[in-house]
């Protein structure tokens, strides 16, 4: 699988949340670090490509799409704990997020957002090992209007 273009996760998501997203290359994560992965799988069910989200992105995409103020999110970031109407609406922009692998990736099977895991000791080795040596990455820092920056990581 190839990774989208970094201009079309922007694109994507100004378009998602009716605000300009600006991105930049940011150093890569080290995945202790607290946030969501996104475990994208084929019709089989065979994990083909991962999204990391560090808690200040999940918080605020979360946010954003609902128009819930600022603030909520950024004292779910504080608290530590992300709210599940934050986590439900960061889960969508994940699940939309697929159609940017399966545009890049017209002679592979297509891939859904097969479920949402929270970093910790309960992930998975398969999912440890794919964080850690991906094919590909791509490492961003993502910038929405209004809302504030978190990192977003796409991994194949």
């Amino acid at each position: 699988m190839k990774l989208p273009p970094a201009e079309a996760v922007a694109r994507m998501l100004g378009d998602l949340l009716g605000r300009p997203c600006s991105l930049q290359p940011t150093a890569k994560p080290g995945f202790a670090e607290q946030g969501f992965i996104g475990v994208l799988v084929d019709k089989s069910g065979i994990t083909r490509a991962l999204t990391f989200s560090d808690k200040p992105f999940a918080a605020l995409t979360g946010a954003a799409l609902a128009l819930i103020p600022r603030a909520v999110a950024e004292d779910a970031v504080r608290s530590g704990t992300v709210p599940s109407s934050l986590l439900e609406n960061h889960q969508e922009i994940i699940n939309i997020s697929t159609a940017l692998f399966n545009a890049v990736n017209l002679d592979a099977e297509h891939v859904k957002l097969g479920q949402i895991l929270a970093t910790g000791p309960a992930v998975p080795q398969a999912i440890r090992t794919f964080l850690v040596k991906p094919a590909a990455r791509m490492d961003l820092a993502i910038d929405i209007a209004g809302y504030g920056t978190g990192k977003l990581c796409l991994l194949v």
